[in-house]
C-alpha cells in the first residue's frame, strides 16, 4: 500500500449480514486505518474494535450524528437498516 493516497472508507450497517461480507471482502484491500464502521448496536462491533478498526455508534434518525460519521469521507457504502415491518408492506 505504500505511495497509495490514503481514502476515508465510510461503511454503515457493517454488523450486519451484507455488512460483514463487505468488510471482509475490503480488509485485504485497504489498510485497517482507512475503514471507518457505522453500526447500530457497539456491542455487536466488538470484535472489530479490538482489531483495530474505527467503530462509531450511527442512528439513522439522528442527522449530526451521521455527518458526524460522514465528516471527511471519500468513499461511502452505503446499507439501509430494515426500518418497517416487512409484512405489513406484503
Amino acid at each position: 500500500m505504500k505511495g497509495r493516497v490514503k481514502l476515508k472508507y465510510a461503511i454503515t450497517g457493517a454488523t450486519g449480514h451484507l455488512g460483514q461480507q463487505i468488510v471482509a471482502a475490503m480488509r485485504p484491500l485497504v489498510a485497517t486505518t482507512e475503514l471507518y464502521l457505522g453500526v447500530h448496536t457497539l456491542s455487536k462491533a466488538q470484535v472489530y474494535q479490538q482489531q483495530g478498526l474505527h467503530v462509531a455508534a450511527i442512528d439513522y434518525q439522528q442527522p449530526e450524528q451521521l455527518r458526524a460519521f460522514f465528516q471527511d469521507s471519500d468513499v461511502l457504502i452505503y446499507i439501509p437498516s430494515k426500518s418497517h415491518d416487512s409484512y405489513s408492506r406484503v
